[in-house]
């Protein structure tokens, strides 16, 4: 497989966007047609649909980072976008967003008196991974009747045919697609949404993690745009970005669940805040957060965050008559004026914040563990996972 970096030279003035084929975006030659890369403000095939909210001319492209580093691409060449995301170019006779499902033919072949096995991954490798359906004779090459003198093995790459059993074979397959943790094992897994949004997350007891923190290598103090598409990686701390949360909330009903665990001092405890009802706006409304039906063991923090938009150090859509609580607290959350709960806020090496209300704290922890109160003592670890319900 191979992975394309895509570079782009943008304006150096904010006056102009970029022109061509796919309407500012990039056009790149696949199969005889156009495949476009649209701009931050455009969507579509050929990128001439406007993204509600975002200024035509007026926007950035993000951050170009190595999504195809991982393989995504099962049967076609992976395209790096921006922002973390990447494109999958298929291969002609396979379709899908991670080219996934199709038709894979080879020849295969045996002598008059001689039985033989043919390697199906050799040229496929990408098929090792994929749900195997059925295999049909497309074309038989010499006089003997094939029918019933051959099969595959799928599980271990090959097919076998008896003597004088020679043609193309055609096997047909595709990927089991996972919209979210639901029945899946613990562990690292990749999410394909409805609307085709591929990323990588990690699953918990059937809840998938959107946010995690248990060291600090991560800084958590970022801009609206890194909270829009997710930033650090899953094998560490990371969050998954309201993009992909929102692509997995269109599949139904989602609780939250929040789990805390404190430092040695406090005897290493884990405890939990789950919602029975989670509601998540998108961007236009700032990312606006809507929860009930707490239970737990953690407290509910959140009450006082409820029905809140979300802000960021360059964004500030808090109540506060003056400042940006997200500044002033040095992390980015649903403020208020400001917050009961602030997961996203600077990590601390000890359970004691630096300065109280800038570390990542919980403030109706049900015993008082911070001194002179729990907007004091920073947490160890911390996880934000969703479930569907």
């Amino acid at each position: 497989m191979l992975i394309y970096v895509v570079a782009v030279v943008i304006l150096a003035t904010s006056q102009h966007c970029l022109a061509g084929s796919c309407n500012g975006g990039i056009a790149i030659p696949w199969n005889g047609e156009i495949e476009c890369i649209c701009p931050p403000h455009k969507q579509g095939k050929y990128c001439v649909e406007d993204v509600p909210g975002v200024e035509i001319c007026n926007s950035s492209w993000p951050e170009i980072q190595n999504a195809c580093a991982s393989n995504p691409c099962y049967g076609g060449e992976c395209i790096n976008l921006f922002g973390g995301n990447y494109k999958c170019f298929c291969k002609s006779g396979i379709t899908g967003a991670r080219c996934s499902e199709g038709t894979h033919c080879f020849t295969c072949q045996s002598m008059n008196r001689i039985n033989t096995t043919c390697a199906i991954f050799d040229n496929a490798p990408h098929l090792r991974n994929l749900n195997f359906h059925s295999a049909v004779l497309k074309q038989k090459k010499s006089r003997a009747d094939c029918t019933g003198n051959w099969g595959i093995q799928y599980s271990e790459g090959i097919l076998w045919t008896a003597s004088g059993c020679r043609g193309t074979f055609c096997i047909n397959f595709n990927e089991t697609v996972v919209r979210d943790c639901n029945d899946q094992l613990d562990g690292n897994v990749l999410i394909t949404t409805m609307d085709d949004t591929v990323f990588q997350t990690q699953c918990l007891n059937g809840w998938l993690v959107f946010a995690k923190r248990f060291d600090g290598s991560v800084d958590f103090y970022r801009n609206w745009e890194d909270y829009k598409s997710g930033f650090g990686d899953v094998d560490g701390e990371y969050f998954l970005g309201f993009n992909h949360i929102l692509s997995v909330l269109k599949h139904g009903s989602y609780q939250l669940r929040i789990e805390l665990t404190t430092w040695p001092d406090q005897g290493s405890v884990t405890k939990y805040a789950e919602y029975s009802t989670l509601d998540l706006a998108g961007e236009s409304e700032q990312f606006r957060i809507t929860v009930s039906g707490y239970s737990g063991t953690a407290g509910d923090s959140m009450w006082y965050n409820n029905n809140m938009k979300f802000s960021t150090r360059d964004q500030d859509h808090d109540t506060r008559s003056s400042g940006n609580c997200a500044t002033q607290r040095l992390g980015a959350w649903w403020h208020k004026s400001c917050t009961y709960a602030h997961l996203y806020g600077p990590y601390m090496s000890s359970s004691r914040c630096d300065v109280r209300l800038k570390c990542m704290y919980w403030h109706r922890w049900p015993q008082r563990i911070g001194s002179p109160d729990n907007y004091a003592y920073s947490f160890r670890e911390m996880r934000m996972m969703i479930r569907r319900v």
